[in-house]
């Protein structure tokens, strides 16, 4: 059994206030071992959760609704950034989302996650299904690397692999934020067999995310830049980040709500789909 004191962490990066709690230290404070696995795929993080190679999960909070339809058992216990930074960045020739017909454009997985609100979005500019190609490539940096090689014509990048596609002479079309400004930020799952277990552990995870809340509230914004630049961000995804950082840590119904929405709109809600109330749980006590 996880000893209560140490939180296999399964995440592509840390979100900023992960990163600036561990920066102060907050983490070892809170008498917690956090130890980060980063996988390479949304599908194999959801295999390392699953098969108990992992104890809890940072990821696009959709993912869990198309999970959990098959089968799994995650429930949302805390959303650690407002929104979530993600840029649709394209090849310089693409000048328009609606330029994007007929072209590949690197995805995650092509039925769960950013795939979905990437699908929506080209939807709202007119390409419906059958008009572009989703690739699957795997996670942001494998995104990245799939644009930059030029196997695909554009994807979802965010912080800091966005910034080194425009160092690199790509472009962003839009932003999640600027399409969806209600879109939720990264969610924290734990499987529901595992809470009493991973009480403990968890709830000294989010005490420590919510001392860097309480920080950044009483520092300047230089100040908590600079924390980010510390743990690996360059100054650009550091500003970017603190433009999401969140003021709470419990899930955003109306966020959530909205990716159901799209999900009905597009037609790809499952019918064994949890429900919202069923997603969203308080793991003892906590948001």
């Amino acid at each position: 059994m996880t000893s209560s004191k140490r939180l296999r962490m399964v995440e592509f990066v840390a979100p900023g206030v992960e990163a600036v709690a561990d920066v102060l230290g907050l983490f070892e404070n809170q008498g917690l071992e956090l130890e980060v696995i980063r996988p390479r795929s949304a599908a194999e993080k959801r295999e390392v959760l699953m098969s108990g190679g992992g104890d809890a999960m940072l990821t696009a909070i959709d993912n869990a609704i198309a999970w959990d339809a098959g089968g799994d058992d995650l429930r949302l216990v805390a959303q650690v950034e407002r929104t979530t930074v993600l840029d649709l960045v394209a090849q310089p020739d693409i000048a328009s989302v609606a330029d994007l017909r007929g072209h590949h454009l690197a995805v995650d997985a092509v039925d769960t996650g950013f795939a979905i609100v990437l699908r929506k979005i080209l939807l709202d500019h007119g390409l419906g299904p059958g008009e572009y190609e989703l690739v699957p490539a795997g996670g942001l940096n494998e995104r990245f690397e799939a644009l930059v090689a030029e196997r695909a014509a554009a994807g979802l990048l965010g912080p800091p692999w966005n910034v080194r596609a425009t160092d690199a002479g790509l472009h962003a079309l839009t932003t999640l934020e600027d399409a969806f400004p209600r879109f939720p930020g990264i969610g924290l799952l734990v499987r529901e067999s595992r809470m009493a277990e991973l009480a403990d552990a968890v709830g000294r995870y989010l005490a420590a995310l919510d001392g860097a809340m309480n920080w950044a509230d009483h520092a300047d914004s230089t100040a908590a830049i600079q924390r980010l630049i510390d743990a690996g961000f360059d100054d650009r995804s550091a500003r970017a980040l603190m433009a999401v950082w969140p003021d709470a840590l419990v899930p955003s119904r109306d966020g959530v709500e909205l990716l159901y929405a799209i999900r009905r709109e597009l037609g790809v809600l499952p019918d064994a789909a949890p429900t919202v109330d069923q997603l969203i749980v308080s793991l003892g006590g906590l948001p």
